[in-house]
């Protein structure tokens, strides 16, 4: 093959895919669930839809040389926004293998596995909340004010991800 053949044939290939990117990329058919970028190119800040909040804080108050923390009532009306945000983020789906949890538990297992909020594994529930609250993801404050209840620090099933121990 000449050299100019080989030229001609490299700018072929080259050509033919410009176009196929520019065209995928200005398309615009594809829609995407994950929140976007805002228009503030010096604040890279995500925009999410609103997260749902609990109203009343949880109570800490300090003794000797501990917290005191709130106990958490997993049957409590508290959390049925929460509960509606869970609802709403499996689009309506029924939840499957959960006869054994609480509305807490599906709430926070779905917090979990909404990666709006960042990556889980390797991060207790507390801290991937607190880094998507720096990070300004706006996650449901009702997270924190659970994993804030003496049962949310403690407990292991509450404190760490659907992930720990598992990868």
């Amino acid at each position: 093959m000449s050299k100019s053949a080989r030229a001609s044939t490299s700018k072929k290939t080259t050509s033919s895919s410009g176009p196929r990117q520019a065209q995928l990329l200005t398309a615009g058919s594809f829609k995407s669930s994950r929140p976007s970028l805002s228009s503030d190119p010096k604040k890279k800040k995500f925009t999410s839809a609103k997260s749902p909040s609990v109203s009343a804080p949880v109570k800490e108050e300090k003794k000797g040389n501990g917290v005191v923390r709130e106990e958490l009532d997993e049957k409590s009306a508290r959390w049925d926004e929460l509960w509606g945000w869970a609802r709403e983020k499996m689009d309506g789906a029924q939840p499957i293998h959960t006869e054994h949890q609480s509305k807490v538990d599906h709430i926070l297992r779905i917090f979990d596995l909404s990666y709006e909020y960042g990556p889980s594994v390797g991060l207790t529930r507390l801290q991937r909340f607190e880094r998507a609250e720096e990070m300004e993801l706006d996650p449901p404050a009702g997270i924190k004010d659970i994993l804030l209840t003496k049962q949310g620090v403690e407990d292991p099933r509450l404190r760490e991800t659907v992930f720990y121990g598992r990868v």
